[in-house]
């Protein structure tokens, strides 16, 4: 690209004209190199060989119980038919060409149709993709479910402790007030604070016990 901007060159004619007629040379004269043996191991091309299939991208997967293969996270489902099912459990091979397409092929070279479902991590099922399917619509469903609860769980989890809605707690200072004097009111305990333990309140100085040590209600040289 250097040498084409140096020599003005912008178009495609005058660069193809350029590299036969003084850059292959220069470029020889100066990099190439003697091979160590004279021996060509180029082969020669056979009429029999697939070009297509060989410039193509090739990966062999296994088919499940299901008639499934997962590949660069999309699955595809193979239409169920005799030649499908005979390759339950078995490796197919998959050709993706430069535009994307995938043909899936057997191991004897018979083409496989399947239907391609995409599996992006964290997709989002919008409301117009659901569509009126009577095995699909049901499992669509529970999964759009799905994921508004675990946004919902999302949010939930990233708001801050002023943002949550206020709970009562059954420690703050205000309820154990609250359970104390509807103990000292009423003759029994409250139904509400059933459940809740029973303050404590310290008894009147007659009701105490006597110390070990001393025999008295409170220490020496109280009476």
């Amino acid at each position: 690209m250097k040498e084409l901007r140096l020599q003005g060159i912008s178009d495609i004619v005058a660069a193809n004209d350029f590299l036969d007629a003084h850059f292959r040379d220069d470029f020889n004269r100066r990099f190439a190199r003697a091979p160590e043996s004279d021996l060509d191991a180029h082969r020669p091309l056979l009429l029999t060989a697939p070009l297509a299939d060989i410039f193509q991208l090739q990966a062999r997967r296994k088919v499940s119980r299901q008639l499934t293969i997962n590949y660069q996270r999309t699955l595809y489902v193979l239409e169920k038919t005799d030649s499908a099912r005979a390759t339950m459990g078995k490796h197919v091979m998959l050709y993706e060409d430069d535009a994307g397409r995938v043909t899936i092929r057997t191991e004897a070279g018979g083409e496989l149709r399947a239907e391609a479902f995409d599996r992006v991590p964290k997709a989002r099922i919008q409301p117009g993709d659901v569509v009126d399917n009577k095995l699909l619509g049901r499992a669509l469903e529970m999964a759009r479910q799905q994921q508004v609860d675990t946004e919902n769980e999302r949010v939930e989890h990233s708001r801050t402790k002023r943002e949550r809605p206020h709970r009562p707690s059954r420690h703050n200072p205000a309820f154990s007030r609250l359970v104390e004097l509807c103990w000292q009111l009423s003759p029994g305990p409250p139904a509400f604070a059933s459940a809740a333990r029973r303050p404590f309140v310290r008894a009147p100085p007659a009701q105490r016990r006597p110390s070990r040590r001393t025999g008295a209600h409170g220490p020496p040289g109280c009476e």
